[in-house]
């Protein structure tokens, strides 16, 4: 569905992902939806986050998708990532220079080292009650 909205009206009234967190997005129109893969003994704190979307305009055909383990629901953590992807994508976000990764040492029992945005703001929603 299309991340702006509207939200339906049954029993009461449910909020797209887009009515809050896409709420100032002026950027390259988008679709998406969100996931939560409810993880071990159905605890909260095991579910994993997941959210995917793609462009509407064939001139700019892009997609994006973000899984993040025990993150909580979609559109509370991977939402945010895909919208800094789509903002950086419609040029509204300056990033960081992409550096190519390492080859993959498919040997190695070694994580990645971690890094983080130079400026994280664009994971910020204008609401802070963006939910499933």
């Amino acid at each position: 569905r299309v991340i702006t909205g509207p939200g339906v009206d049954f029993d009461y009234y449910h909020k797209t992902t887009g009515e809050n967190l896409f709420r100032n997005y002026t950027g390259v129109p988008i679709a998406g939806k969100t996931g939560t893969a409810q993880g071990f003994n159905n605890l909260p704190w095991n579910d994993s986050s997941a959210f995917g979307a793609f462009s509407l305009d064939a001139t700019q055909p892009y997609s994006a998708f973000a899984y993040l383990e025990k993150a909580g629901y979609g559109a509370v953590a991977a939402a945010p990532v895909v919208k800094c992807i789509f903002l950086a994508l419609s040029k509204q976000w300056r990033v960081d220079d992409l550096v190519p990764a390492d080859p993959l040492d498919t040997a190695s029992n070694v994580a990645a080292q971690s890094t983080r945005l130079r400026n994280p703001m664009c994971l910020v929603s204008s609401a802070l009650d963006a939910r499933d």
